[in-house]
């Protein structure tokens, strides 16, 4: 039988775990400002306030940190789009809010949202390979989400003539490569004029005739 913990080691699991919160919010930023190879665990420590050892007593090398800030705004990300979305009435207008939420996350987080948009694409194979399934599960999700919402729209009288898996996969490779250029700043058009083209051009393609 498991003896129950006493209230020390209670007290020092909650210490571990806003801890945990803290490493993870200074690693985003380190990482979206440095990238994977440029960040180092000690800036990483010294970022978050907590000691070296400290640190890697959390995650044991800078893999595993990756992929921890990986999941955790991957899964942040998500539940902030899920909950603007999913309370829209009109399926078309859903995918429309989708877009609305996407470019104003970008805006208000553009740390993790930079994670999560370069986690989809453009890694070396080596850190990919290092994320292991969780993030890969997360991305898939996201995607098949996508896709429900657009075989939703379809369903109601939306997108004639197109195939609402492929719609949902070019708002997704839209999103990404938007938001991407913008937080990069390799584009020459100001953020707000790239979200409201990308909306135009998707509200189109929901009315388009087949």
């Amino acid at each position: 039988m498991d003896l129950p913990r006493s209230r020390r080691e209670e007290r020092r699991e909650r210490e571990l775990e806003l801890r945990r919160a803290d490493v993870l919010s200074a690693a985003a930023l380190e990482f979206a400002e440095k990238g994977f190879d440029g960040a180092q665990m000690s800036a990483l420590a010294a970022r978050a306030e907590v000691a070296l050892g400290t640190l890697y007593t959390l995650f044991e090398s800078k893999e595993q940190l990756f992929e921890a800030v990986i999941v955790s705004s991957a899964a942040a990300l998500q539940e902030h789009l899920v909950a603007k979305v999913e309370g829209v009435p009109d399926p078309r207008e859903r995918l429309l809010a989708l877009i609305d939420a996407a470019f104003e996350r970008a805006r208000s987080e553009p740390a993790f949202f930079r994670i999560y948009t370069h986690a989809t694409h453009g890694f070396p194979a080596r850190i990919r390979q290092a994320m292991g399934e969780r993030a890969q599960a997360h991305f898939d999700f996201f995607a098949h989400w996508v896709i429900g919402l657009a075989r939703a729209a379809a369903d109601a009288g939306a997108l004639p003539g197109l195939a609402p898996e492929a719609f949902g996969l070019a708002l997704l490779g839209a999103l990404t490569t938007a938001t991407s250029a913008i937080l990069a700043g390799a584009t020459s058009q100001p953020p707000e004029t790239i979200a409201r083209d990308v909306r135009a051009l998707f509200a189109r393609l929901l009315e388009a005739e087949s």
